[in-house]
């Protein structure tokens, strides 16, 4: 490498380190800010919720309803003032995000991020219009009285499914079933792709990969790369480990990953995803599954998302940076001998992997994510389902045979895309399918479980329910299949 290379990469690693110590300093502010808002927030929902809840339940449904609409009233403030608060946080770190982005040069990140600020500043007037005309006020009324009928009919469903059943009363003490505060705790366990070049023939691999156009190394650590000049990055994170073993907290410069290219010695970790965006898929799915009576208790949770350890699977080969996952059988495979869900597993917990990229489908695309060890069947077909009751023409059974194999695993794969509005309910969406969802009847961009890919129209009737929430969301309908899943074909996890 020449002087002049060298000389070029060291001023490109200062200004790229004052442009990452910049976006460094305000996502972590903003994010932890954002974290906190959060807990306060849920904390007091929770509260009002518990109150609110309990006198449905027990109350007589006059009280519970006049409760309901109080309850709900104050909640829909609590939901408005948070949403904007975030917002405004999202704004600042998009930003900061931009800031950092010119002092490195890095147009297509540039781009990126403003097109991200363009996106807040929409879902901040739309939740300021929700509040200035009450739709958070009518949501939350909406969300207290479809609690209560969703935990009337778990109820009703648990009592006729399991009549006589000796495990129920100890089934129904652990859901909290007649209490304001009820729903089934479901561990579930998040899992990040990384590559360690500090493992045997890594380096080597991970430079012919960089080499050969398979990776971009710059590209994946966030830093101006001319190999791959690409608009839609995912947002991933490289990281330099030092001779004791510790990850640095200095973010990786352009001329610590070129000195390893040429082959020193330089120890670094690759991973699918990032902390910060890690904790924006887990905090959705967390949210969203409460609404339905599931408290997904993940294995990663951030106190402060950019400085967050990820529980990951080191992956050594090319074939894992482009995993194939077709048929769904296959990634069952890779999540049984990987050791994720190994095949006498139950199903509880959940298991998600975030991955770099697939192989692309039969139809040359690169899907955003999977779910394996469900049989599926959609549409006309599914009208006879072994789960009774179904309203949704959506049939899915647990199946973890393959031949000539034999066991598989189960779980959910996902990536993260551009932009991270969308990135956000992949998780949730994949999630959806292992607890029996189809895409089938999910028309408009309202529903979590909406595909374009599998046939969905974007718009429907329903979009009105965009306005109470301003997020995709699973239906109430959605709730109650879901349960009926989880009492037919996950009994052991109640």
């Amino acid at each position: 490498m020449a002087w002049w290379d060298d000389l070029g990469n060291a001023v490109s690693s200062v200004v790229s380190t004052l442009g990452d110590a910049v976006e460094g300093v305000v996502e972590t502010v903003t994010d932890t800010a954002e974290n906190v808002v959060d807990g306060i927030s849920s904390a007091v929902e929770d509260g009002c919720n518990a109150v609110t809840g309990w006198i449905a339940a027990n109350g007589g449904p006059i009280l519970g309803s006049v409760f309901n609409v109080v309850g709900g009233i104050i909640v829909g403030a609590i939901e408005g003032i948070r949403d904007l608060t975030v917002d405004y946080l999202h704004i600042l770190r998009d930003q900061g995000a931009i800031i950092g982005a010119l002092l490195k040069l890095d147009i297509p990140r540039l781009c990126e991020e403003i097109l991200n600020l363009g996106i807040d500043v929409v879902d901040f007037g739309v939740d300021l219009l929700r509040v200035a005309t009450g739709g958070y006020f009518v949501a939350a009324i909406v969300d207290n009285f479809s609690r209560e009928s969703l935990r009337a009919f778990v109820a009703r469903l648990l009592a006729t499914r399991l009549a006589g059943a000796p495990e129920l009363p100890d089934i129904l003490k652990r859901l909290n079933i007649d209490s304001g505060i009820w729903g089934l705790k479901f561990n579930a366990n998040s899992h990040v792709m990384m590559f360690d070049t500090g493992t045997k023939g890594v380096a080597t691999r991970i430079r012919a990969m960089h080499a050969d156009n398979t990776l971009d190394l710059f590209a994946l650590a966030n830093l101006l790369s001319f190999n791959s000049f690409s608009f839609n990055r995912p947002r991933t994170l490289v990281r330099v480990v030092g001779l004791d073993g510790r990850p640095s907290l200095l973010p990786v410069n352009r001329w610590q990953i070129s000195k390893f290219l040429a082959g020193e010695d330089i120890r670094l970790q690759i991973f699918s995803i990032s902390p910060a965006a890690l904790n924006d898929c887990l905090k959705v799915a967390k949210k969203k599954f409460k609404k339905m009576g599931i408290a997904l208790q993940w294995n990663d949770e951030f106190g402060i998302p950019t400085l967050g350890r990820m529980t990951t699977l080191e992956v050594t080969t090319p074939e894992e940076y482009r995993i194939n996952i077709f048929p769904s059988e296959v990634q069952g495979a890779f999540f049984q001998s990987s050791g994720i869900k190994p095949a006498t597993a139950e199903e509880c917990p959940a298991e998600a992997l975030a991955a770099f990229h697939y192989v692309r489908n039969s139809e040359g695309k690169e899907i955003f994510g999977q779910t394996c060890g469900r049989d599926i069947v959609e549409g006309p077909p599914a009208t006879r389902c072994v789960t009774p009751g179904r309203t949704d023409s959506c049939c899915i059974t647990v199946n973890r045979q393959i031949v000539p194999s034999g066991a598989q695993g189960s779980g959910v794969i996902h990536r993260d895309i551009f932009p991270p509005y969308f990135s956000r309910y992949v998780l949730a969406h994949e999630l959806g399918h292992y607890f029996g969802l189809c895409h089938f009847g999910h028309d408009g961009v309202q529903n979590i479980m909406f595909s374009t890919a599998a046939g969905s129209n974007i718009l429907d009737w329903g979009l009105w329910q965009y306005y109470l929430h301003s997020e995709p969301e699973f239906t109430f309908a959605d709730a109650t299949n879901v349960w009926r899943f989880i009492v037919d074909q996950m009994r052991p996890c109640l």
